[in-house]
């Protein structure tokens, strides 16, 4: 036997799927309910502007309105872009005349692109688990997270990558 829930107009379950513009509530006396605001943006904003609404909620047995401020924020996780603050050793271009055309270990920053230099050239492979070798293979990169996530980033060469 099936007991069915008295019904209670004070009561209003609300469902988001069900619900999509509801605007009218009934809040008994010395109680509160939760209205969930679900905020989307198709586009990011920058820190600086957020997007601001203001809700207007009124009483059917009073004058007296009462508003919200909600501030909206669209944003998504991120690193830095800029090449002074990523590559520690960097030329605005790249001398024109040999041998200082060759370059290791430097970002240009006419070319967009950072140059590792000659990596098998002159390298005896017998001796690639040398700390001297390995430290001549190495480059070090500061990446910094300035977005408002935490960032789980990972690096590959575009050689790596598969086709998708």
């Amino acid at each position: 036997m099936q007991v069915e829930e008295e019904v209670k107009p004070w009561l209003i379950k609300y469902d988001p799927k069900t619900c999509k513009e509801c605007s009218r509530w009934i809040i008994p006396p010395n109680r509160t309910i939760r209205i969930f605001v679900k905020y989307y943006n198709i586009q990011t904003t920058p820190s600086h502007s957020p997007q601001k609404v203001t809700f207007r909620f009124d009483s059917f047995y009073s004058l007296k309105g009462f508003s919200v401020n909600i501030t909206g924020l669209t944003s998504v996780p991120s690193i830095s872009h800029n090449p002074m603050s990523v590559f520690h050793t960097r030329r605005k271009k790249r001398p024109t005349k040999a041998p200082n055309c060759y370059l290791s270990h430097v970002y240009v920053h006419s070319e967009k692109q950072f140059d590792f230099g000659p990596l098998l050239i002159g390298k005896d492979p017998a001796k690639k688990d040398d700390e001297n070798i390995k430290g001549m293979n190495s480059s070090t990169f500061r990446i910094t997270n300035n977005g408002k996530f935490e960032s789980e980033i990972k690096f590959y060469f575009a050689s790596e990558l598969k086709d998708e």
